[in-house]
């Protein structure tokens, strides 16, 4: 939110990032008892797992933590309400790895399950992308239910797939290098999608901003209004319609103008988050489609 991606700050973070795991790699290559061990993705089990729950997790986490604003500033719920609008969500996820355990633990199957449960996620996020400031709590309750389902299938059976694949001597090191890679998956799409949140924000904002709303207020205060969460609470709605209060006669109308804007602008800043989650499922949704499928072992294998 601070420089360009373009600018020397961002391009020599990344370029160091990708120096140091290229330096990581390397090392671990080389070292008596890696971390994570390269040889790992010589399994494709392995490496489609990894892969798919990279980018499932990087478009799950990065998208669903502004689920709450959305339901706050744009559909005008409490905190409360938007608690229990997405514990439906979370209800249909714990069914769905129920049923999914099920019948895993009944076939031994597990390539048909995972690319359903994907495709489905995918499905439920783009249903998230293509709300808009009319949509309605139900909307989101439905959509996020679907979103719930599809992750609790195809999310959760990937440790126990990477853990059929390999020896019970690695069972430690593939179920950690799974949760790691969930981890930071998550982690980077949190920071990736925040990014573009706020700049898309601003980027509509400032051109859908009524020019006398723009010519009443100084330029910090139109600074300050670019901030997101000006909708997710009341004392700082109070505090922003106090400032057009004191602009006389009209500031009821300029303040109308100026929510409107601020609306618009978080609708299209998240609901394109949700657009760019559903991407990256997709491409998990397509990834896993690659998956091997092995009979799932009925006993304990040695090493």
């Amino acid at each position: 939110t601070e420089y360009a991606w373009g600018s020397p700050q961002v391009i020599g973070l990344l370029s160091l990032a990708a120096v140091m795991t290229v330096a990581f790699v390397l090392i671990e290559m080389r070292a008596v008892e890696p971390i994570l061990s390269p040889s790992l993705f010589r399994n494709r089990i392995f490496s489609v797992s990894v892969f798919v729950t990279f980018v499932v997790a990087m478009g799950m986490f990065g998208a669903t933590l502004y689920v709450p604003l959305f339901i706050q500033a744009i559909l005008g719920e409490s905190a409360t309400s938007s608690g229990l609008i997405m514990t439906p969500m979370m209800i249909a996820f714990i069914v769905s790895v129920i049923i999914g355990g099920q019948l895993l633990s009944r076939t031994g199957r597990y390539r048909r399950q995972a690319i359903g449960g994907i495709g489905l996620a995918t499905v439920g996020m783009l249903l998230l992308s293509r709300m808009d400031v009319g949509s309605s709590a139900r909307d989101m309750i439905i959509n996020m239910t679907v979103l719930g389902l599809g992750l609790g299938i195809g999310m959760t059976l990937f440790t126990i797939v990477v853990q059929n694949a390999f020896s019970s001597t690695r069972l430690g090191e593939v179920s950690s290098a799974m949760q790691f890679f969930r981890s930071i998956g998550g982690t980077i799409g949190i920071a990736v999608f925040g990014s573009i949140m706020t700049n898309r924000y601003r980027d509509v904002f400032d051109s859908t901003l009524d020019p006398q709303v723009r010519a009443a207020l100084t330029p910090d205060q139109v600074a300050d209004l670019r901030n997101p969460q000006v909708l997710l609470t009341n004392d700082t709605t109070q505090e922003i319609r106090a400032t057009f209060d004191a602009l006389g006669s009209n500031g009821q109308m300029l303040y109308d103008q100026f929510m409107v804007a601020v609306r618009e602008s978080l609708t299209t800043a998240i609901t394109s988050l949700f657009a760019v989650g559903a991407l990256a499922m997709f491409i998990g949704f397509v990834v896993v489609c690659f998956l091997p499928e092995i009979p799932l072992r009925r006993t304990r294998r040695g090493g």
